[in-house]
């Protein structure tokens, strides 16, 4: 081994090759293999102040902002998870995954969703109806299939005031005059059902079989009037006579 003093480098003999054939020895230090003289590199400065250059298209990682200007990293990139808060640009397509809005209500409309979508369900209330819940109509509901199947049905005014029509059955409107409202009973074993109560166009109303039984009994007209009977409703005496409140 033999040290030039005026570099300071040093080369290993091998017995046989002329000195100016041999190789300088690099030196090794604790920041690796550092080939010729610390003085001969012009990066080991930086590589001791723990910094890799820009001209690598590295950054300086001795200041971690000046790093991320160096890079072009924006706010993101400091960011683990990204939400709504980190978007501000364009409303994403819906032939993209988005719904092309960037408001619930404009959503709604651009993925074609009615009125209905904004409902919970339920069985009474602003609700969209359950068809496995006994449901609570509010309003007049309007059924425009000729028949309507199913067990009984169940007509109770509980919710309206005392006297208040349970059940109104319309023939639509003028044009439907002559059309009639019966009721059947399948009990007949006819087919279709035999009727015991109908309505003819004409106004008519025709029944097999009435029951009377229940009818409210007052001694006189008065006395049906003061009870809270109005003109033209029907009521008995204790006699057994059926009368019209005039």
């Amino acid at each position: 081994m033999a040290t030039e003093r005026d570099t300071g480098k040093f080369k290993l003999g091998d017995g046989a090759k002329a000195w100016k054939d041999l190789p300088y020895q690099p030196f090794w230090s604790r920041w690796g293999r550092i080939e010729g003289q610390i003085a001969d590199q012009p990066d080991i400065a930086a590589a001791l102040a723990l910094r890799l250059l820009k001209s690598s298209n590295l950054s300086d990682l001795a200041d971690i902002v000046a790093a991320r200007a160096n890079l072009g990293l924006k706010a993101l990139a400091l960011r683990d998870t990204v939400n709504g808060n980190d978007w501000n640009g364009a409303d994403l397509a819906i032939a993209d995954g988005g719904t092309g809005a960037s408001t619930a209500p404009v959503a709604r409309n651009n993925l074609g969703l009615g009125t209905a979508a904004t409902a919970n369900t339920g069985t009474d209330g602003a609700v969209v109806t359950l068809a496995s819940g006994a449901n609570i109509w509010r309003a007049l509901q309007t059924f425009l299939a000729s028949t309507v199947t199913g067990g009984a049905a169940w007509i109770h005014n509980s919710i309206a005031g005392p006297g208040a029509r349970a059940l109104i059955v319309s023939t639509a409107d003028a044009t439907d005059s002559a059309r009639g409202f019966d009721v059947r009973s399948n009990n007949s074993g006819i087919a279709g059902g035999a009727s015991v109560f109908s309505v003819g166009g004409s106004g008519i109303t025709r029944t097999r079989n009435l029951n009377l039984s229940n009818l409210a009994t007052y001694a006189t007209d008065g006395a049906a009037g003061t009870a809270g009977l109005v003109a033209g409703d029907l009521y008995k005496t204790t006699t057994g006579e059926l009368r019209i409140k005039l």
